[in-house]
């Protein structure tokens, strides 16, 4: 099946110009980038899994962690929707934590009960300390048999 000629195997990236409240695509500023006659992020949407997080799958990939770390958070949201559209559905990416956590895991008590944690999550608002806790757990609690409640 031919391509259309105005798809690209890159992602979006959108910056709010100073002064303006309204995201305008510009220039590429990561390597796998795509430029600026993009389509709307909502075409993003078709063929996302329903539990689809992009939060946790940015959180559990180190590689879209570095790719994503100069990006505001709708930014990260666009390019985690795009990356498992092109790339992470291919390579059988997980998409969400959830399913490989425990049933009682509660990401504020598994945080509360240990020092380096809250340490780690001062300055994050409460939908980021909620990823990192699962991220946390899933890549080194459950290996250090650390418990969650």
């Amino acid at each position: 099946m031919p391509k259309n000629p105005q798809q690209t195997d890159r992602p979006p990236v959108f910056t709010v110009k100073e002064g303006s409240s309204s995201p305008q695509s510009e220039a590429p500023m990561l390597p796998r980038r795509r430029p600026s006659n993009l389509p709307a992020p909502t075409h993003l949407e078709t063929g996302l899994p329903t539990d689809f997080d992009p939060a946790v799958y940015i959180g559990l990939y180190e590689d879209l962690q570095r790719e994503t770390k100069s990006l505001n958070e709708e930014q990260k949201i666009t390019f985690a929707k795009w990356h498992y559209l092109h790339h992470g559905k291919e390579e059988k990416r997980r998409y969400h934590a959830v399913s490989a956590l425990p049933t009682d895991f509660d990401p504020a008590v598994y945080i509360g009960l240990y020092e380096d944690l809250q340490r780690e999550t001062k300055s994050l608002n409460e939908e980021q300390k909620i990823t990192f806790a699962k991220w946390h757990y899933l890549h080194h609690g459950k290996e250090e048999k650390r418990p969650y409640h």
